[in-house]
């Protein structure tokens, strides 16, 4: 039925977009490179590990937290 085949269709857009996903994710982990996103109040949405390793913090320490506050000193606030 047109139902089951839209169903179908969607399922396997939603699992392509997945698979490009976990691609690009493996990717930005594999750099040398620090990567930190930010909304833009400045709390941290993502960081990969090598950012996370050149902060000296761990990334679930540094995921929702105010970039600032971890990268700058307290006088720089």
């Amino acid at each position: 039925s047109g139902i089951a085949q839209a169903r179908r269709e969607r399922e396997n857009a939603l699992q392509a977009v997945q698979e490009v996903a976990n691609r690009l994710y493996s990717i930005v982990e594999s750099l040398s490179e620090g990567i930190l996103i930010t909304d833009p109040d400045d709390t941290i949405l993502f960081v990969n590990r090598r950012m996370a390793e050149m902060t000296g913090y761990s990334v679930a320490e540094m995921v929702g937290r105010v970039a600032y506050e971890l990268l700058l000193p307290p006088s720089q606030w």
